[in-house]
């Protein structure tokens, strides 16, 4: 049986990979006119709650758009990766994902708990005004940033036992700050 590899060890060393994620987010990329369809976005997270995102061209999705769908957990085999490229990109990893002709996906029926649902990089808010402020004007970042709201009610932080360890959780509110 192959490795399963995490997402934060890949490289683009080569092509053998295989992993296991959750598909949190699918997305369509068109040309900038809207009318040519390029390819699907993908942002895959793993049990050590690292995210990249992955692409796939217009050729290859047409055999997984009926397998793919958010929230789901999958077993992902023989793909590239690259050094992500293009501005205002979704996560924080520098790795990207392409799926190609080679590239099996399975199902994983028995959806695994270890692997989150979601995966979110909370920043203070003064964070994000330095962030902003480094800007150079008319160009457009590298990372997108969404700011969801201000957070409330932190209540203390508590450990869960899983199969692959102790997991950390905080429950908290977040609203619009009204």
């Amino acid at each position: 049986m192959d490795i399963i590899h995490y997402l934060e060890a890949l490289d683009s060393s080569k092509s053998s990979w295989r992993i296991r994620v959750r598909v949190t987010r699918i997305w369509a990329s068109r040309s900038n006119d809207g009318n040519t369809f390029l390819g699907m976005n993908l942002i895959l997270l793993d049990a050590q709650n690292y995210h990249v995102c992955a692409f796939v061209v217009p050729y290859v999705w047409e055999v997984f758009q009926n397998i793919f769908t958010e929230g789901n957990c999958y077993d992902i085999n023989s793909f590239t990766t690259t050094q992500a490229t293009g501005k205002l990109r979704p996560v924080s990893s520098n790795m990207m994902i392409n799926f190609n002709q080679n590239t099996t996906v399975y199902h994983m029926d028995n959806q695994p708990n270890i692997v989150p649902f979601h995966k979110f990089e909370l920043k203070d808010i003064a964070e994000v005004y330095d962030i902003a402020r480094s800007y150079v004007p008319d160009e457009i970042p590298t990372y997108a940033i969404d700011v969801a709201g201000v957070v409330k009610d932190i209540e203390p932080v508590s450990v869960i036992q899983t199969i692959i360890g102790d997991r950390y959780m905080l429950h908290f509110s977040l609203s619009d700050g009204r």
